[in-house]
């Protein structure tokens, strides 16, 4: 068996690498915008690093709950080792701050009009830099309305490093999951990716509800991997059939939820068309650690055999590492692939997660084999992903259309096309050939 060594462990934490690494790509950050999962932009925008976490400086965690109909709260996580720490004198204490900029807009039919905008700061101090999540809760003025879009200006006080994003605002619908702000009902703390671990009791606020019954469901069904791109079959997804209902208790302003395994659903919907759905994931989830998290993202370059000998060995660990090992020939060029590869897939589980974790999802499986795009772009209900120089022969396009759920407002499926078929080929015999794919 191979040395423990012979895996990365894959980590997002700071360390020094990483902090060199994002202040090498913070001039970079200003020129690019940026949105996290659930949010659209309405227009036909290019991007190019839209999906890659390290080009990005910054990573806050944000959302919106509507608690009332004059108002709604903007919640904002922000770690304060993404961002540099400053002083202004030998003997002054050093600081981090970061400016948070909101502009709301509405649609008057025409063109998307401001309706009201504003700032704060979000900041730290101490006789030493130290490390440690910054959050805050704003009260936005916002009231119900037709095609209100939120958009966020996260920029650091010290330094040119910007974060950029558009939120859909979706507060005439009393039922959407902007209703609902789940915290852990231990620490009070906010979950900002709606993903927990079976340990965790969860309260579900609903003020906006007015003490209408709020109920579960639960759907402990393993959603199937996505078909490869040139398939004439198309993802299965969940339906309301698929769930059945779970206890749970409730107050007038609060539901308590403790979770177990498979994807939960929360909704005082009657006709359950719209709600909150939680996902219960491993603790470590977005990061991948354990062999048992490394087997099933590679199915998409095994054959059915090789992934079914995987999937039953008593020895996974050592198999993943010999898989790898015979794809690069060498242990340093296995811990490349090793680290891309499930770097891709860490990225998937933080940008496409919806009804089931990110990688398992049509934007996860191509993002995975062939890394990010040259270009991307989005408009409200679609993204096309454009590989090669475009225009030309080489180029490869992937469209996604945005599809309407109960579940997820983050769920695209893939046009399937027989013409994909010699890219897919092409992009798993590089990386069986020891050759990463992409990027």
């Amino acid at each position: 068996m191979m040395p423990d060594c012979f895996l990365p462990r894959i980590d997002n934490r700071m360390n020094t690498a990483s902090r060199a690494r994002l202040r090498l790509f913070s001039a970079l950050a200003v020129l690019i915008c940026l949105a996290a999962c659930g949010s659209y932009q309405g227009v036909n925008t290019s991007y190019r690093f839209l999906y890659d976490y390290e080009s990005n400086a910054l990573h806050p965690g944000y959302l919106l709950y509507h608690h009332s109909t004059d108002s709604s709260t903007l919640l904002m996580k922000l770690s304060t080792a993404e961002l540099l720490f400053a002083r202004t004198d030998a003997n002054s204490p050093f600081y981090c701050a970061a400016r948070i900029s909101w502009t709301l807009l509405y649609d008057n039919g025409s063109a998307l009009v401001q309706a009201d905008s504003g700032s704060f700061i979000m900041s730290d101090s101490g006789e030493q830099p130290r490390e440690r999540l910054m959050l805050a809760e704003k009260v936005l003025p916002l009231k119900a309305g037709p095609g209100q879009q939120l958009q966020l200006e996260i920029t650091d006080l010290n330094r040119p490093a910007q974060f950029n994003a558009t939120l859909r605002v979706d507060k005439q619908n009393r039922f959407s999951a902007q209703h609902y702000l789940v915290r852990d009902s231990v620490s009070g703390l906010p979950l900002f990716s709606f993903h927990a671990d079976s340990a965790q009791t969860l309260m579900i606020e609903h003020r906006r509800l007015n003490g209408e019954s709020v109920k579960a469901w639960v759907n402990r069904t393993e959603p199937k991997l996505p078909p490869p791109p040139f398939s004439a079959s198309q993802p299965v997804l969940p339906v309301m059939d698929d769930f059945i209902p779970r206890k749970v208790n409730r107050t007038d302003s609060a539901t308590y939820l403790r979770m177990d395994p498979g994807m939960h659903f929360i909704t005082a919907d009657p006709a359950r068309q719209s709600g909150i759905t939680l996902q219960c994931t491993n603790p470590l989830f977005p990061e991948i650690r354990d062999a048992g998290q490394l087997v099933p993202p590679l199915r998409y370059i095994t054959s059915k055999t090789e992934y079914g000998e995987l999937e039953k060995s008593q020895y996974q660990k050592k198999m993943v590492d010999d898989f790898w090992l015979d794809c690069g020939g060498s242990k340093d060029k296995a811990r490349d692939l090793i680290r891309i590869y499930y770097g891709r897939v860490q990225e998937a589980n933080r940008y496409f997660s919806s009804y089931t974790e990110g990688w398992r999802t049509d934007r996860g499986m191509i993002h995975v084999v062939f890394g990010n795009p040259a270009k991307i772009y989005r408009r409200e209900n679609s993204e096309t992903w454009v590989y090669g120089d475009e225009g030309t022969a080489s180029s490869l396009q992937f469209v996604f259309i945005r599809q309407d759920i109960p579940f997820t407002d983050n769920c695209f499926i893939l046009q399937r096309d027989p013409l994909h078929k010699p890219y897919w080929e092409r992009a798993v015999t590089a990386w069986r050939s020891g050759r990463v794919y992409g990027d």
